[in-house]
Order: structure tokens, then sequence, then C-alpha cells
């Protein structure tokens, strides 16, 4: 063996062009499989940075026969679901946003996230300081609470350790500092640097408002609950809410229905063939380096 390598080693060093072509085109190769590999590894393999991942679902409406294969959730949603099936420990709402955060001489334009009070505890993240939101803040009121991330707490409040019960300008309305959330949390791809509660009016809770869908909804499964038991429940419950639902018919002709799929699978859902293909070319460029 250690002949043949000589003896590959000797004619390699009789055409330096060519050796040197083939090891530049061979590097190339791996280091796109490698990079690709690497956005792939971050992207499909690996878990969600979230306690028991395993068990965070996406819950979503469909009105397929209006063309609707996939809508949010509502308010009314979020309060009827939440306490009424067993097959969720808890589930929370989350919508994009953006506001102005700073004095009319310089103000910058910030995303932030607003959501439900149990959020957190559902995606099974803890505060790093403060306290969560309570219910009483999702209705509008006079007083106007945020959390933050690390990030912001670090860049607006330069790391003040005793931050809880500052306030900033949101919008030019004040806003006090309730929590910050743990060092390089984020949720999926939200680029949220704040939080909010989901405030509402009363009258959004209504159930004819039930399928105005704007917000995300995200759960956890209870212990021991499986998808398809999830599923079935939730299967259910619209069955037995069509009965008061005041547009229970037209939705019906509409096939509405609701979707429960894990987290972390519908999260990828939009770029996991666009990954399978370009792993699939790396791994073909790298066969035609070797070969060649």
């Amino acid at each position: 063996m250690l002949s043949d390598l000589r003896i590959a080693l000797r004619r390699l060093s009789k055409t330096p062009g060519f050796t040197a072509t083939a090891l530049a085109t061979l590097a190339l190769c791996i280091g796109a499989n490698l990079a690709i590999y690497a956005v792939v590894d971050a992207i499909l393999l690996k878990s969600l940075p979230f306690g028991e991942p395993g068990r965070l679902v996406t819950i979503y409406n469909c009105y397929p026969g209006a063309g609707v294969d996939r809508a949010a959730a509502s308010i009314p949603n979020y309060f009827d679901r939440r306490n009424a099936i067993k097959a969720f420990s808890s589930i929370a709402l989350y919508q994009d946003g953006s506001a102005l955060v700073g004095g009319s001489q310089s103000p910058s334009r910030v995303p932030l996230g607003r959501v439900t009070p149990e959020f957190f505890s559902t995606l099974g993240v803890p505060l790093a300081m403060g306290t969560a939101f309570t219910d009483s803040e999702l209705a509008y009121g006079p007083d106007a609470e945020a959390i933050l991330t690390d990030g912001f707490w670090r860049s607006h409040f330069a790391a003040d350790p005793n931050v809880i019960g500052r306030t900033f300008l949101n919008d030019g309305y004040p806003i006090k500092v309730i929590g910050v959330l743990p060092r390089r949390f984020h949720y999926l791809s939200s680029k949220a640097e704040f939080y909010r509660p989901a405030s509402h009016d009363l009258s959004d809770r209504q159930p004819m408002n039930r399928h105005s869908n704007n917000y995300d909804m995200v759960g956890r499964l209870a212990p021991g609950v499986t998808l398809a038991q999830a599923q079935a429940q939730m299967d259910s419950f619209n069955v037995e809410q069509a009965r008061s639902d005041p547009f229970g018919q037209i939705v019906k002709g509409a096939g509405y229905h609701t979707v429960v799929v894990p987290l972390r699978e519908d999260h990828v859902r939009a770029v996991k063939p666009t990954l399978t293909l370009l792993q699939s070319g790396g791994l073909f460029l790298l066969l035609i380096g070797a070969v060649r």
C-alpha cells in the first residue's frame, strides 16, 4: 500500500498543474459540502432550543373549500381552547409586529412580538429575571409592559441588573420593563427584540370573531399524550363548538378544520425541499470532484 502511495505521489509531482487543479477542485467540493451540511444540521437536524421540544406543536385553521389551506388562529380560539382541550398542558398565541422605540429626536423601528401570558412557559423557557405577563394585561388599559430579549436589555439598558421597573418609549408611550429573557433566546425565525402582551378589546373574544385568524398558535402536549390523540380531541372540540358558531354553516361549507403538527416539522416545512436539494447537489459535486 505504501509503495502504491509513493508511486501516486511521484506521478502527481510530474504534473503540478493538474495536481493543483485537482486538489483545488476537491477542496472546493469538500468546503461546499461542509457549508451545506452546517446549514442542514442547524435547520433540519438539531432540535429546537426549548424545554422538551418534542412536545411542542403548531395549531392552525384550514378552510380548503374557500381556497385557504392554512390560516392562523384567533383570540376566541385561544380562550375557547386553552382549558377545554386536555391534550394540551398549555397553549399560547404569537404575533410579529414592530414599533418605534426612543424619543422624538432619534426613534428607531424595532421588531417585537405580541404574546399571551403562557407563551414562554409553553416553550419551556424561564425568564432570566422578572415575571411573565398576566391575563389582566390582555385587555386594553392604561398600563403597558414589556419583556426584553437579552440583546435589547444590553443595547438599550446597558445590561442594568436593576432594569425591572424601568421604562422606555414605545410609539411615544412609556413601557415598563417587567422581565428579561435568557441570552440567545429567539422564537424560531422571529427577530423580535422585546415582547408585549397580545392586548385586545374584550369584544374581540366574542364568537363572531372566531375566524378572525391573525395569531400563530403554539401548544405543548400534556405528558403521555400523542399527536394523534391531540388531533382527535381538537376535531371533537370543533364538532361540538360548531353547534354554537355564528358562522357554523358557512365554515362547514368551506371545510373548516384545525391541524395539529409538530412545531419543528412545521417550522422547516418551507425550506426542507430546498435544503434537501442543495445537499444532494453538494454530494453530487463532491462525487464529480473525487472522480476528477
